[in-house]
């Protein structure tokens, strides 16, 4: 239940209408508890704030009106912003920018300002001046001051927010977050190689015999988070063996095999149906669970940036900066057991947890493939290796880390014609291999 209601709280963030829809719903709390407020407050308590009928309701009236026209030049604003980020970073790149607050609330403040306005405006009467809403006017006149100071920060924000480096850190910062969020947690017993628990379990596993059910997918798209909690307790439930053969990212369609189960006494049938509420199937990938995906999103906008029709490596570079200090925090983190187990020690979970090679792989082939030709990518990919490198601690993760670097080397040697700029790639690649 906690990853459903995970993803769909990333998916009321990364949405338009979540935080102007709850300010809308303030506003119409507002405008009913404000009016009861001034009918309770003596007048000579707020004679400062103290107005005319028809002053209030034309205050009211061209508040709601440029409240409204505020709204749709911001919505235009916006638009034109996902347009241009859209061409230039990559569609992915989006996910983004629709999860940026200061715009939610931009655009959810002047709606609500003028719902709030239209509210108010029904219950000042022009024959009774005494019924004249004080507070509540002066309430919405104040709302109108801070939108407009709001306006100026959004206008100053999409400024910023634009800007290649300030992209890339927001979707490092994805990355990190997917990182801790990953990689410290276990599920089931922890195991370590030389603990009696993770030997155990790799004897329940190698007894496994071939008779088991396979489980399909009732849905098609891809795979955004697997609820493991929930899967690992109906296991235990129901005295399983589950091995999951799909993880978070990746595309399934209706048929495709998710897992296998063990022990299972329960028509086909039933059971497929059971196990598939565990896995969230959507159109996009989200870096819920998927530490690839916010990769790939960083990767996209190097290759973009490396692109003829931009030739930009300055932002390539910040690229690799950022998945360097991100790998770097990987290799020292332990990567989760593909073997979990119940409270009793009993194998109920076979996973495809993913693994730092693979990450690698991520991170840097494609820059590779597109960069070749760029003697400061090549480069500073080796210097993002070699720092890498000192956080590694694990004989497979430094292998890989090496192995990438013998690749950039080579897709060097093939690329670059220029001598003097071949031979500050090979420097780099020794300093590196000095570490190995």
């Amino acid at each position: 239940m906690n990853t459903y209601l995970a993803n769909l709280w990333d998916a009321l963030r990364t949405s338009f209408w979540f935080v102007p829809a709850v300010l809308g719903c303030i506003a119409i709390f507002g405008s009913l508890l404000l009016p009861e407020i001034d009918d309770r407050i003596p007048d000579e308590w707020i004679v400062w704030l103290q107005t005319t009928t028809p002053a209030a309701r034309s205050t009211l009236s061209a508040i709601a009106a440029a409240m409204m026209t505020v709204a749709g030049t911001v919505f235009s604003i916006t638009v034109v912003t996902l347009s241009l980020t859209s061409q230039q970073f990559g569609p992915r790149l989006l996910r983004s920018f629709m999860l940026d607050f200061p715009t939610q609330l931009t655009i959810g403040t002047f709606l609500s300002t003028g719902v709030y306005c239209l509210l108010i405006l029904r219950i000042v009467e022009q024959h009774e001046p005494v019924s004249v809403p004080h507070l509540s006017v002066a309430f919405a006149v104040g709302l109108t001051v801070a939108s407009m100071g709001l306006l100026i920060f959004f206008v100053h924000h999409v400024a910023v927010l634009i800007q290649a480096p300030h992209i890339v850190a927001a979707v490092a910062q994805d990355l990190d977050s997917s990182i801790v969020r990953l990689f410290p947690d276990r599920i089931g017993q922890p195991s370590s190689p030389d603990d009696q628990t993770n030997a155990t379990a790799n004897e329940q596993r190698n007894s496994l015999s071939g008779d088991f059910v396979e489980i399909a997918s009732l849905s098609e798209g891809y795979l955004q988070a697997i609820d493991n909690d929930g899967l690992l307790h109906f296991a235990e439930k129901h005295n399983l063996v589950i091995k999951v053969l799909r993880r978070p990212g990746q595309y399934i369609s209706c048929g495709d095999v998710l897992g296998r189960i063990w022990h299972c006494e329960e028509e086909d049938q039933k059971v497929t149906e059971k196990v598939n509420e565990f896995f969230i199937v959507g159109m996009r990938r989200t870096p819920r669970q998927d530490v690839e995906c916010a990769i790939d999103e960083l990767v996209e906008v190097a290759v973009r940036s490396l692109s003829p029709g931009i030739n930009d490596p300055f932002t390539a570079i910040n690229c690799i900066d950022r998945l360097r200090s991100a790998l770097g925090r990987l290799a020292e983190r332990e990567i989760p057991d593909a073997l979990r187990c119940d409270r009793k020690g009993k194998l109920r979970v076979i996973a495809r947890p993913v693994t730092f090679p693979e990450v690698m792989a991520a991170a840097f082939n494609q820059i590779r493939q597109y960069g070749s030709n760029c003697p400061a990518v090549m480069i500073r990919m080796l210097e993002a290796f070699e720092s890498i490198l000192m956080h590694t601690s694990r004989p497979g993760d430094r292998q890989a880390v090496l192995n990438h670097a013998d690749m950039v080397m080579r897709a060097a040697e093939n690329a670059i014609t220029e001598k003097s700029d071949l031979d500050d790639v090979r420097e780099a690649h020794g300093r590196l291999a000095s570490h190995s």
